[in-house]
């Protein structure tokens, strides 16, 4: 088989013989070129054709720039000046950062270039700055955060079934209950619930908002895994960003613990901490609106004290431990304890642990 530049160069010899050659002789050629190279026959004559073998080729026309460097430049102030969002999100605020730019003098521009600023669309943003987008990562290697939702997202795997050592605690299902009474708007109180699929023992914490320093930094971190009876393994969570967070990913990286998350639109991943939280939050405190710093105190004094106790000394928990497939039934058995109960039995908490939890137990109520 005939290179593509051996083709080339062997057209172009038969070529040269085949416009001086007779009628009888460019039939001989014409053979000859199909044979060697594989060409069509219809190609080939095209090939060897005066018109295509005189043909000056026709010279490209160059495309009108209609976003030139005087459209470009004011674009990157803009994009500077909002720390460098995607292009849908900037393309939705130039015309209002024209505006405030010119009032305080740092930007004018003349009416053409601002029409054409004003008609831009996102991909040809994405187009335009692309080169200083390379530039600034080749600059600053830290300019562009490697922990972005999706890239973060993707390095948490998904918990399907009983991945876990479940029959040992400290492998945590993490959620947060929303007291918003049915209104979304504004700021307002969250509580974050935190189970372990062990024992059942369960952790709760108000805060206002849902931000990762409150959810992660001063509720998990912060107050939860202190004042559990036993060391955090493991914890699960959906794919909130209150919960997919760098602060939290890093924190179990730090600490070797297990971090993964719940698939969307299943629900009943995360079915132990989902019970707890009518259970212990919704039964309790009911649906009604919090977002005052009176009502989180008044429900963080709740959480850990008569209710955190409460709930996991006095409160049974169901667990399941066998089932058995009759035709298209189920039947299930159950072992019914407190929390309190099925960290006594385990080995995994240290006798010293043991010891407090049963003082803590003989102390309450007296």
């Amino acid at each position: 088989m005939m290179s593509k530049q051996s083709r080339k160069e062997y057209t172009k010899e038969v070529r040269i013989k085949y416009l001086r050659a007779s009628k009888k002789e460019k039939t001989k050629l014409l053979d000859d070129l199909v044979s060697f190279t594989g060409y069509n026959r219809k190609y080939a004559i095209r090939k060897l054709s005066p018109k295509n073998f005189f043909r000056k080729k026709a010279p490209e026309k160059q495309r009108k720039k209609t976003y030139n460097s005087d459209v470009i430049i004011p674009l990157i102030k803009i994009w500077e000046t909002l720390d460098y969002p995607c292009s849908a999100r900037l393309h939705s605020q130039i015309s209002t950062m024209l505006s405030v730019l010119a009032i305080h003098g740092e930007m004018r521009v003349s009416e053409e270039i601002k029409e054409k600023l004003l008609q831009i669309k996102p991909r040809t943003i994405d187009r335009k700055l692309k080169r200083e987008k390379e530039v600034r990562r080749i600059k600053n290697k830290r300019f562009f955060a490697t922990t972005k939702p999706g890239t973060l997202k993707s390095k948490i795997p998904m918990r399907k079934g009983a991945q876990w050592e479940e029959d040992k605690p400290g492998y945590l299902e993490i959620d947060t209950v929303a007291h918003n009474g049915g209104d979304p708007g504004g700021e307002f109180v969250y509580t974050l619930n935190a189970t372990d699929i062990y024992s059942g023992w369960t952790e709760s914490i108000a805060g206002l908002g849902k931000s990762k320093k409150v959810v992660i930094g001063k509720g998990l971190c912060g107050t939860i895994v202190p004042s559990l009876p036993f060391k955090m393994k493991g914890v699960d969570g959906d794919s909130g960003s209150e919960i997919i967070n760098d602060l939290l990913y890093f924190y179990c990286l730090h600490n070797n613990i297990t971090f993964t998350r719940s698939r969307p639109y299943h629900s009943n991943d995360g079915a132990h901490v989902e019970e707890k939280n009518w259970t212990h939050i919704r039964k309790i405190v009911g649906y009604g609106r919090m977002d005052t710093l009176e009502e989180i105190h008044a429900l963080n004094s709740l959480y850990r004290s008569e209710l955190r106790l409460y709930m996991n000394f006095f409160q049974p928990h169901m667990k399941c431990v066998k089932k058995e497939y009759l035709g298209s039934k189920v039947k299930k058995k159950y072992e019914i304890k407190t929390p309190y109960q099925y960290l006594l039995e385990s080995d995994e908490i240290t006798q010293e642990k043991k010891l407090r939890l049963k003082k803590m137990y003989q102390n309450l109520n007296s």
